[in-house]
């Protein structure tokens, strides 16, 4: 392969193409390494060639967010070269069901069912309607306890039902989707049976033919009883696979939880428990932002600035269009450790992408887990500049000075990252420039990105010019949340939760209004069960909240990765969570072997960075540091 063949193969600068995982209807699926994440594997999909795929589907912010032990998680999305968009999931090294050996044991499609069913649930509790639940779309992997199985793909997902036209696949599709009735999300529920039946048959439920005719048959004749293809299924097994197939969706299970206390009647005890500990996790931790809207707005409106046609005066006095003075080129945020700082960034580039801007947006943060991150966001943000046919510099005559070709993106981002090596200095550097070449403009075309820091709790003054005396600062402090927005919180973690002032109150205690205390807060309520539902509620006995001693908790994925790894492995990576920096290449080979890291690199459970000719191996953040410091390093 060429060097010209292995750029082709990098997508945003960043997800080196490995292999192809799967293609269909709706796109391409590739195995990638993430390149700014110490080669931590993902799945991309790139949408290409599809009418509309270079926009975000409505409900991308809701899945931005959205966590759960059998969701493949979405960690990044944004625009393809040419046509299109790509989305990056988290990696299940597993297989999908259109490629296992059919029938399947009836105590697997239990678990199955039920894996599906909390899936369901959390999407649907969200207001969100899959779509597309397919064999394709399910990925089986093997666990300590058996298989497990993962929903992945929210390319077709919305929030609520789509009108006027059906939408999925159709093989796949509910009876009323097939006639353009009114639907909701029990429509899922019906692909859900249906995968079902196809794993515990190998066959559709309405028989062999053209698809028109097995459709046909699927709108007006009720699917057979199942014991009548597959003798050996348990009565019980029957009754909710008939129920999942019901052509009246009013028949059907009215939603994920009413399907999981069915599988408890049919004796699969592991579907009794209403969360499991890794959905609360999951639950509390997964939602969207709460409570910075202030600093977000003036985000959006940076980036509508840039992309308004508009230069400044140019040097020589001639008469011009100018620039809106209230345009921010630098936004440094400034908060306590848990005050939502590291996901407004998120939001923000999130934002950012979806309008086409340049943003770099990273952490400066001296705790960090491993500092060298910085540099590694810087280089992202500058493969995306540089994609975007910007420099730092530029042309007097108002062109960008670069001579980058879009297979170079890559290489350049890598010798910007060996050339970094003091990241602090660099930062203020490169925001006393943007911040000069906007408050004194001299002819030359403003800067076209956005520089985003998050810098902690201390005084970022020195990552402003000295004579900054503007009073719109572009300093964002995040102060700690109000008692209404906690309480915004919780609602949106757990839908439906209402407390009361008092309880609020005490939660704003309890947590200094920290967003990530709160968090962490619920988790340990839903672990200790002071948090639970009752008649469709979500209530919270806050009572023994000063008992609490709630600690980071490490996302479902890296828990179930850390589950998974072999003795060699966890010992190696308790070893490297004792140190207090990332570890030499030589000292991580004395505790494993190379392929052991290569493994726990891949997992996500170690990262990989490079600084100069060197590397180095740290845990992948702080929360899993913290986890295996509390174990003992000869387990």
């Amino acid at each position: 392969m060429t060097a010209a063949d292995e750029d082709a193969r990098i997508i945003a600068g960043r997800y080196r193409v490995l292999r192809t995982l799967g293609a269909g209807a709706h796109g391409t699926v590739d195995l990638a390494e993430d390149l700014l994440n110490g080669g931590r594997r993902v799945a991309v999909k790139r949408l290409e060639a599809i009418v509309g795929a270079g926009d975000p589907e409505p409900a991308a912010e809701v899945l931005r967010w959205l966590l759960h032990p059998s969701w493949a998680e979405i960690l990044d999305e944004g625009r393809l070269d040419e046509h299109g968009r790509f989305q990056v999931s988290r990696y299940v090294p597993g297989h999908s069901l259109d490629h296992v050996e059919l029938p399947r044991p009836v105590d697997e499609v239990l678990r199955f069912l039920e894996d599906g069913a909390r899936a369901l649930r959390a999407l649907h509790r969200r207001g969100l309607i899959h779509y597309d639940v397919t064999p394709g779309n399910w990925l089986r992997e093997e666990g300590p306890d058996g298989p497990r199985f993962t929903l992945t793909d929210g390319g077709l997902a919305s929030m609520g039902p789509v009108r006027g036209i059906a939408r999925g696949t159709p093989a796949f599709m509910a009876p009323e989707i097939l006639e353009g009735a009114p639907h909701d999300h029990r429509a899922d529920l019906y692909s859900l049976g249906l995968v079902a039946w196809r794993l515990l048959t190998g066959t559709d439920p309405h028989g062999t033919g053209g698809a028109g005719e097995v459709l046909g048959r699927r709108r007006r004749v009720a699917a057979p009883l199942l014991r009548r293809v597959r003798a050996d299924a348990p009565a019980s097994l029957e009754r909710i696979v008939a129920a999942l197939l019901d052509r009246d969706p009013e028949r059907r299970p009215a939603d994920g939880s009413a399907l999981l206390a069915l599988l408890a009647e049919a004796g699969w005890v592991r579907a009794q428990d209403d969360l499991l500990p890794e959905e609360a996790v999951a639950a509390a931790v997964g939602g969207g932002l709460v409570g910075r809207a202030e600093p977000l707005a003036r985000f959006r409106a940076a980036c509508q600035a840039m992309l308004t046609d508009v230069t400044p005066t140019p040097a020589d006095g001639t008469p011009g269009p100018r620039r809106s003075p209230t345009l921010d080129t630098v936004l440094v945020v400034s908060g306590p450790s848990g005050s939502g700082a590291t996901r407004l960034l998120r939001e923000m580039a999130a934002v950012a992408r979806g309008d086409g801007i340049a943003t770099l947006a990273l952490s400066a943060r001296d705790g960090a887990a491993d500092r060298r991150s910085v540099l590694r966001r810087i280089a992202d943000g500058l493969g995306a500049l540089l994609g975007e046919e910007a420099s730092l510099g530029g042309g007097r005559d108002g062109r960008e000075a670069t001579d980058l070709s879009a297979g170079s993106e890559a290489r350049a981002t890598e010798r910007f990252v060996v050339l970094c090596a003091r990241a602090q200095e660099g930062l203020r550097v490169l925001s006393r420039h943007l911040l000069a070449r906007v408050e004194h403009p001299d002819g030359r075309r403003p800067p076209r990105f956005l520089l985003v820091v998050d810098h902690g709790p201390d005084d970022p003054a020195g990552l402003l010019i000295p004579d900054a005396e503007d009073p719109r600062r572009p300093v964002v402090a995040l102060p700690p949340l109000t008692p209404a927005e906690l309480g915004v919180l919780v609602a949106d973690r757990l839908p439906g939760m209402e407390l009361p002032a008092p309880d609020l109150e005490a939660l704003r205690t309890a947590s200094e209004g920290l967003p990530r205390t709160v968090t962490a807060l619920l988790a340990e309520g839903l672990r200790r069960g002071d948090v639970r539902r009752v008649d469709a509620r979500w209530i919270w006995m806050v009572d023994d909240l000063r008992s609490y001693r709630p600690s980071r908790s490490v996302p479902p994925a890296v828990q179930r990765a850390l589950d998974s790894a072999g003795r060699e492995a966890r010992f190696a990576l308790t070893c490297l969570a004792l140190l207090d920096d990332a570890a030499p290449e030589p000292v991580a080979l004395e505790l494993a072997d190379d392929p052991t890291l290569a493994g726990l690199v891949a997992a996500g459970l170690l990262a990989r960075s490079h600084v100069g000719d060197d590397v180095r191996y740290a845990p992948v953040s702080r929360a899993l540091r913290d986890l295996l410091r509390l174990q003992d390093p000869t387990i």
